[in-house]
């Protein structure tokens, strides 16, 4: 089973927010430009091998989003963590360890994370998004649920939490309100194409064979090589020929 979808943060983006913190100075690096023009080579270089420069926690941060998107989830653990060290309050190191945790394959650290970040703030709709997901994924519905009814409340705008929900809603067999969670995630995101198939799988599943072909074919228009969508279509375009042959049929057999 493929994983529910998670909300990734833009580092230029949190930056915004963690340039407002600094590290202590002894935490900052020697920089190579600083003028040390009254100190002998030999000097300097004794005091750099006796004192190795460490990071800074926008360095840590920003090191911490690369070695993620390279894969290298532990390191990016590290990272983060070292930010939550020097700044225990900072909500987004918490949240994005929760997510290299989730995605190195750790629910349940992720969860703890992600409970941090809604501690310490709790108007994160993001948080409650990824966290939900996660209780999605291990069939957890009414804590899923109640993650992305909350992250709904704190913003409207949150597609992703609508399309969760819907898929929420979908796997509690409550079709009529899962279409509307997903008529709202298209609204807000009309250029994604995960809504407007889950949307058809939901009117695929309530028998609904015309509109679900309408959804996996914009699906498709959207991102021509959603492989499940044009495995749904199939099905779909199936199920309307057989239902339109069902009539024939009967009156031949009469």
């Amino acid at each position: 089973m493929s994983l529910s979808l998670r909300i990734f943060t833009v580092p230029a983006l949190v930056l915004a927010i963690a340039t407002s913190f600094s590290a202590t100075a002894s935490a900052r690096p020697l920089n190579p430009s600083t003028n040390t023009s009254s100190r002998r080579p030999s000097q300097t270089a004794s005091i750099a091998t006796q004192r190795p420069a460490r990071l800074t926690m926008e360095q840590h941060f920003n090191r911490g989003f690369e070695r993620a998107n390279q894969g290298d989830y532990a390191g990016a653990i590290a990272d983060f963590t070292a930010v939550s060290q020097i700044i225990p309050s900072f909500s987004e190191a918490y949240f994005n360890r929760g997510l290299a945790k989730d995605l190195s394959g750790d629910p349940a650290g992720a969860i703890a994370d992600y409970s941090q970040t809604i501690a310490l703030n709790p108007r994160y709709s993001q948080a409650y998004t990824n966290r939900g997901a996660i209780y999605l994924d291990s069939q957890q519905l009414s804590q899923a649920l109640a993650d992305f009814d909350q992250a709904i409340r704190l913003d409207r705008t949150n597609a992703l939490a609508w399309n969760n929900r819907g898929n929420t809603r979908l796997a509690l067999n409550q079709f009529t309100a899962a279409l509307q969670d997903y008529g709202q995630a298209i609204a807000l995101s009309p250029w994604d194409a995960t809504a407007r198939f889950n949307r058809g799988t939901a009117y695929l599943a309530l028998g609904q064979q015309e509109r679900a072909i309408a959804d996996f074919t914009a699906a498709l228009r959207l991102n021509p090589n959603y492989a499940k969508a044009s495995q749904n279509l199939k099905l779909a375009q199936e199920l309307s020929s057989d239902l339109a042959r069902a009539p024939e049929a009967s009156t031949l057999r009469q």
